[in-house]
């Protein structure tokens, strides 16, 4: 469950970030519902695609696994 809930937070701080840069870029036209779904639907691809990359880059401990 832990991992979970820090996937979900990695993606709502994602989103939010960029948020955050289209309110500041222009304030006028802040995204509405619609361009939040895909920005959030982005940023959770991302953080999906970055937890597979990191499970698969093999662990290194202090043991070389040379025969």
């Amino acid at each position: 469950m832990k991992r979970y809930s820090a996937a979900t937070l990695a993606t709502v701080a994602l989103a939010l970030g960029v948020w955050i840069f289209f309110y500041v870029l222009d304030p006028e036209m802040p995204l509405d519902s619609a361009d939040m779904f895909v920005v959030l639907a982005g940023c959770a691809a991302v953080v999906v695609i970055a937890r597979w990359a990191w499970n698969r880059v093999p662990k290194r401990n202090g043991r070389s696994q040379e025969p």
